[in-house]
């Protein structure tokens, strides 16, 4: 095992890409997204510390078919699969692990797809800057949203001048306030009520 770390930006996978090692992750945040025929891109879920990545690949030896990227800075505990694929397959403990991940991964998927199904694309919005926001002054306790807005309106599925209007109408309502380069989150405890299911 080895301890690897990932910075914000990195990918810990690419569709089609074979995966290499078997990492749990315990410190971090990383998004999960595939991308389309039509050349969009959509948001699955997201990954948070003392998760499993790897365990599908672990099983299927089939390249990643999916896009993982580190939304803030990942350490992993890793297992190179080349070495130690055949020990791990065989180990019943480790097995019931990767069910019990796969299991999670499952439910989190459906309930990830019904929201982007069924919620109004302000919940979603709300929703993905939650799980994305990052912490900027702990005593004011102001979070920063950063986000290359193309970018997040392919993963929740919509268009950026959509995209735009719902902002500008969290904006209006006091919940964000523009800044340069991004947007700040003045009401965290609102826009966690507007967020209502949160993508996991």
């Amino acid at each position: 095992m080895e301890l690897i770390a990932f910075e914000k930006g990195e990918y810990l996978s690419r569709d089609g890409e074979y995966i290499e090692h078997l990492l749990f992750l315990v410190k971090g945040k990383a998004k999960v997204y595939i991308n389309l025929e039509n050349g969009k891109a959509l948001l699955l879920c997201f990954y948070y510390p003392f998760m499993l990545f790897g365990d599908l690949e672990l099983v299927s030896q089939k390249p990643a078919s999916t896009n993982t990227v580190v939304i803030d800075e990942v350490h992993c505990i890793a297992l190179p699969l080349n070495k130690v694929r055949e020990e791990l397959l065989k180990d019943s403990r480790l097995m019931g692990c990767v069910c019990a991940s796969l299991g999670d991964k499952l439910e989190r998927a459906s309930k990830n797809g019904t929201i982007n199904l069924l919620y109004p694309l302000e919940n979603r919005v709300a929703s993905y800057i939650i799980a994305t926001m990052e912490k900027v002054q702990a005593e004011d306790k102001l979070f920063q949203f950063n986000e290359n807005l193309t970018t997040f309106a392919e993963l929740l599925g919509t268009s950026y001048r959509h995209l735009l209007r719902t902002l500008n109408k969290l904006v209006d309502q006091g919940l964000l306030q523009k800044i340069k380069g991004g947007y700040r989150i003045i009401d965290e405890e609102t826009l966690r009520r507007l967020a209502a299911d949160i993508y996991m």
